[in-house]
């Protein structure tokens, strides 16, 4: 349920007398904000999400096309945890579809690792995750562009962050086009959870010792059961 709300705005023109206009607006205090525990979500474009950006080190064209974004969704969240997971989701879409354009025109693009990205706005992985729900085409109007992303995209930030060596890396990634070619099914699944499940099985069957079992899973985002369940799939594929 929508509350039609109004506001009394000053206008000031050159050549005119001032005159004060009334300015509508719907305010839903209700089904979206209590769902998601915010105070108030306001149905209204004037906003913008650049002050919020200024303080982290994004490109200039990044934040732009994340403020564009923010400006196509109907429900604008002004306070809480929920703003910052719905800037950092716009964000995240303006990486997507800088990629998505990038990928049309045929030339490389930037792929950002939402988790990774999640942390620099100081959000958990579980808080991540969520925003797919909460700020989806239904809910916000926005729908995000395809995804054209390969697991192998993934896999070079993630052999950095384990401290792999470079030989390493050009081994991993020649070893998971071979398991992508084999079986193209794999394309249609996760890329960050495929790119997870390849680390894992060249590190054991490359006798590469983790400091801890939760290593990967730390790195990835992804849970231990999940990658041991792609683990076990491209186990199959590379046996057969």
């Amino acid at each position: 349920m929508s509350i039609k709300q109004t506001k009394l705005i000053l206008v000031v023109h050159p050549k005119e007398e001032p005159k004060i206009v009334t300015e509508f607006y719907e305010e839903k205090d209700n089904d979206f904000a209590h769902q998601y525990g915010c105070d108030h979500v306001v149905t209204k474009r004037e906003r913008s999400i650049l002050p919020d950006l200024v303080k982290y080190k994004f490109p200039d064209n990044i934040k732009e096309a994340a403020d564009v974004i923010y400006n196509k969704m109907t429900y604008h969240v002004h306070r809480g945890k929920l703003r910052t997971q719905l800037v950092f989701y716009c964000v995240y879409c303006a990486y997507r579809e800088e990629l998505h354009k990038n990928y049309c025109e045929g030339a490389d693009g930037f792929v950002t690792d939402p988790v990774s990205l999640g942390k620099i706005f100081e959000l958990t992985q579980n808080e991540v995750s969520k925003c797919h729900s909460h700020f989806s085409p239904l809910q916000t109007g926005y729908k995000p562009p395809p995804s054209h992303i390969s697991p192998i995209e993934y896999l070079s930030t993630y052999c950095a962050n384990m401290n792999l060596s470079q030989d390493s890396v050009i081994e991993i990634t020649e070893f998971a086009k071979s398991i992508l070619k084999k079986d193209k099914s794999l394309n249609q699944e996760n890329p960050q959870t495929v790119a997870a499940g390849l680390l894992k099985y060249f590190s054991v069957i490359n006798g590469i010792i983790l400091e801890e079992n939760a290593t990967i899973s730390k790195i990835t985002g992804r849970s231990n059961a999940t990658i041991d369940n792609v683990y076990r799939k491209i186990s199959v594929i590379d046996n057969t």
